[in-house]
């Protein structure tokens, strides 16, 4: 029982459907508790992390990621711990604590470096270098991206090489990037609805890079599947930052009428839910827009 609901679990995990991963994890829990099973309780803990995320409830989601890394150091998984850092980093990029991200992205690098794993070691260096890019340094974050690109271009890694490919593509502006990027964002296979919500960077970033590359039209069709399983599942980060680069793009387009409107529902939610970064982009988004005259 708890090997079936732990898969049924992960299907739901990232795709980000909260309400089923809830019910599994309520089963899950205890079960592992009782079973004294620390190999998968660290992942139900670290996973229930996931619905606090999406709730932009930041404490809650810090809280638990925490106990799984108490549980993965306790029983000797310092592997997981990399990746469960991993996500520490991203929860506080998020809330523009970028100090925090910064160390703990440094120290999930540490945990991975010198395995095999590719996935948590790729991961580490794309938070790392993201958290970068949002400081300034896109000389650097364009470094590490190249270099966990290269670790992930192996059969079995496609949603991790996926994880490189968007934001070096928006960073370098490169076409071919870009295009090795969208392609493989096209191959996501979802229900219908459904988005690869815990891989929303990735949405996000191939999106804004179309409209840097003068394809508004192509941004849109890009960010309207994450947009709208965020919207049905209540996925507040992915749905702040989707509605920042659709107002951009919509703006780029000419429809001022649908910038202003998601630009204001970016800044709103990003207020409400203290994510600053979003925040101050999207209020620049919206001056600019707001300003502008439509042609009679």
């Amino acid at each position: 029982m708890a090997a079936g609901l732990d898969g049924l679990k992960n299907a739901y995990a990232y795709l980000g459907e909260l309400g089923p991963l809830g019910a599994v994890l309520d089963e899950l829990v205890p079960l592992l508790r009782r079973l004294q099973n620390p190999e998968l309780l660290q992942w139900a803990v670290f996973e229930s992390a996931f619905a606090a995320i999406g709730a932009a409830e930041w404490e809650a989601a810090e809280a638990r990621i925490g106990e799984a890394i108490t549980i993965s150091a306790r029983n000797g998984y310092y592997l997981h711990e990399g990746w469960f850092a991993t996500h520490l980093a991203w929860v506080a990029r998020l809330q523009g604590h970028h100090g925090a991200a910064l160390d703990h992205a440094r120290r999930a690098m540490g945990l991975a470096e010198g395995t095999d794993h590719r996935w948590f070691a790729t991961t580490a260096d794309v938070q790392l270098a993201c958290t970068l890019r949002e400081l300034g340094d896109t000389e650097q974050a364009v470094a590490l991206l190249t270099s966990a690109r290269e670790r992930a271009e192996r059969e079995g890694a496609e949603g991790h090489l996926l994880r490189c490919l968007g934001p070096l593509a928006e960073a370098t502006g490169c076409p071919d990037v870009l295009a090795d990027a969208d392609a493989l964002l096209g191959q996501i296979r979802a229900p219908a609805g459904s988005a690869w919500l815990l891989g929303s960077d990735s949405y996000v970033t191939i999106a804004h890079a179309w409209t840097n590359h003068g394809e508004p039209t192509r941004a849109r069709e890009v960010i309207s599947p994450l947009l709208h399983a965020a919207e049905r599942q209540g996925w507040i980060p992915a749905l702040a930052a989707g509605k920042l680069v659709d107002g951009r793009a919509a703006a780029a387009l000419g429809d001022l009428t649908a910038a202003r409107s998601a630009l204001r529902d970016a800044v709103d939610l990003a207020h409400r839910h203290r994510m600053p970064r979003i925040e101050h982009d999207a209020t620049a988004a919206l001056g600019t827009v707001t300003t502008a005259v439509v042609p009679p």
